[in-house]
């Protein structure tokens, strides 16, 4: 097996600056092993030296071998424009900030495989699953848990009425006609939630369904003393 000619630590650094200006990490990496081959290192040396497998430095030195320096760089290059634009990622920003509902989907939370169908609704070019989960990343979104939410069924004008007569009666209690706030909790088995793709400081929200199987829980709170009953 040829081996790399042993050269001076100025062509060492300026071969690693090089690898650096790709702006590809791998791609740099690989300039790395080349650059420590050079110094008479052995392959498995660089590899525990640089945290990667032997067989990714062997391939390394047989691309520099027989290519040269173009052997290091991304064989990806000439796959044509990529379709990550930063346009895609800006309108992919945009549909995160939705829910899959809003485009009439029927799912509640965003998948992979939805997210990479409704960017292709949006006149973008159709990507793999890894290729959107890169994206994701780019953007920092996280795969989190949403939380779920009951909307109350009254209008708005009627609840703030409401309210307000509350904690008008609460004002004016007093020993002798004390206020409670009473309430009750429905312990009951909804559906599953699964996680869903979020953008950093961002917490989805998933309206839970109507009637089902329940255990109720009651308590209630004085207004003006701040404690239970008992």
């Amino acid at each position: 097996m040829r081996r790399i000619p042993r050269w001076s630590a100025e062509r060492r650094r300026r071969f690693v600056a090089q690898g650096i200006t790709t702006g590809d990490p791998q791609t740099a990496l690989r300039f790395r092993m080349i650059a420590r081959l050079s110094r008479g290192i052995s392959c498995n040396q660089v590899a525990l030296g640089l945290g990667c497998a032997v067989s990714t430095v062997v391939q390394a030195r047989r691309r520099y071998l027989e290519f040269g320096r173009l052997g290091l760089l991304d064989r990806r290059a000439g796959n044509g424009e990529t379709k990550v634009t930063s346009a895609f990622r800006e309108e992919l920003r945009k549909v995160l900030q939705r829910t899959p509902q809003d485009f009439g989907w029927a799912r509640t939370t965003w998948t992979r495989e939805l997210l990479a169908l409704e960017m292709e609704r949006h006149q973008f070019p159709r990507v793999a699953v890894c290729t959107m989960g890169r994206a994701l990343a780019h953007l920092g979104a996280r795969l989190g848990m949403p939380k779920a939410i009951v909307l109350c069924p009254w209008p708005e004008r009627k609840r703030q009425r409401r309210i307000y007569e509350l904690r008008w009666l609460a004002a004016r209690a007093t020993d002798r006609d004390p206020v409670f706030f009473a309430d009750e909790l429905d312990l009951h088995f909804n559906p599953k939630i699964g996680r869903d793709w979020m953008l950093p400081g961002m917490r989805r929200v998933v309206i839970t369904p109507g009637k089902n199987e329940k255990h109720y829980l009651a308590g209630a709170l004085n207004a003006r003393r701040g404690s239970s009953p008992g």
